[in-house]
């Protein structure tokens, strides 16, 4: 029998560092609307292809803006509470969706609301990868600027080679059980984690790398909303054809 997918949109931050750029936003980033939908909109139907078998977005304690969404999409979308941390926010995201009928032998996608601008494609070959290897992965992007590497963040202290290091996106994508359990040692063991697969990696796995694309950023700031809805209108034009 073969492992379904699910999808875990991770959509509980606060957006701190992007209310702190755009006085004139009075919604958190994901729900600021570009070309006609909102942020974890255009998320959230960059899987309407997928061969997804349910969706679970982790919303914050305190949001009051998902219940005026009305999704559109072919799955039926549940949600669940996040916690105070990216970690914390997978880790009951994952607990939602072994309630709602997930196996621990499944997979999971877990993508990140802000990163509107994904594609179908990068989706596609994450999956692809991931199944026939029948190992976790991640989406990638070779970092293509001189790195500095500071331990005071004043002065530069030496020159990190660029050739061997890889900016991590999303989704990522990993067995479901395997995750739960990696992201609950991390926990236990008080280490800081910033993504699924330094979770995996700490529990000894190599995840897959999956090239990405240049495009697909994370909406942090203020400034980076003209590339974002350039990007996302000329995709609505696209798919509107």
């Amino acid at each position: 029998m073969s492992k379904q997918i699910h999808l875990l949109l991770l959509a509980a931050g606060s957006g701190r560092r992007f209310a702190a750029d755009a006085n004139d936003y009075s919604v958190p980033k994901q729900y600021i609307k570009i070309a006609g939908q909102t942020v974890l909109e255009h998320s959230l139907s960059a899987f309407d292809n997928s061969p997804l078998t349910s969706v679970v977005i982790a919303l914050n304690p305190d949001d009051t803006h998902f219940a005026d969404i009305k999704l559109n999409g072919p799955f039926t979308v549940m949600t669940a509470v996040g916690g105070q941390t990216r970690a914390d926010s997978v880790r009951l995201g994952l607990q939602a969706l072994q309630q709602g009928g997930a196996a621990d032998s499944d997979w999971v996608l877990v993508h990140d609301a802000a990163r509107c601008c994904v594609t179908e494609q990068e989706i596609k070959d994450l999956i692809q990868v991931c199944v026939s290897a029948q190992r976790g992965g991640l989406l990638v992007n070779p970092i293509n600027d001189t790195l500095k590497f500071s331990q005071d963040g004043q002065q530069v202290d030496k020159t990190i080679k660029r050739e061997q290091v890889y900016a991590a996106l999303t989704p990522q994508m990993f067995v479901l059980g395997d995750l739960l359990s990696a992201l609950t040692a991390a926990d236990q063991q008080g280490m800081t984690i910033t993504d699924e697969s330094s979770a995996m990696e700490a529990m000894g796995e190599r995840p897959l790398m999956v090239s990405g694309r240049a495009s697909n950023i994370k909406l942090t700031r203020a400034e980076q909303l003209p590339q974002v809805e350039s990007f996302l209108s000329h995709l609505t034009a696209l798919q509107g054809e």
